[in-house]
């Protein structure tokens, strides 16, 4: 991963609802809301993961990889 970040998005608009959508080089997985973390990946890719405590679960991977993480 290059980058975490705790973000807020519009499910409909940016990835068409919720559930898992997208393509191989942009990912969501979202059951409702509009939190999320988004991941950036060395590939230039992203995976958005949906959550209502998104700061938290940053926080969590930030700790997991600090070292892979700006």
């Amino acid at each position: 991963m290059v980058s975490v970040e705790a973000v807020e998005y519009r499910p409909i608009r940016e990835y068409g609802g919720w559930g898992i959508r997208g393509s191989k080089r942009r990912r969501t997985y979202s059951m409702s809301g509009n939190r999320g973390v988004l991941l950036s990946l060395y590939d230039g890719s992203t995976v958005l993961i949906g959550t209502d405590d998104a700061d938290r679960l940053a926080g969590a991977i930030r700790a997991e990889s600090p070292d892979a993480l700006r």
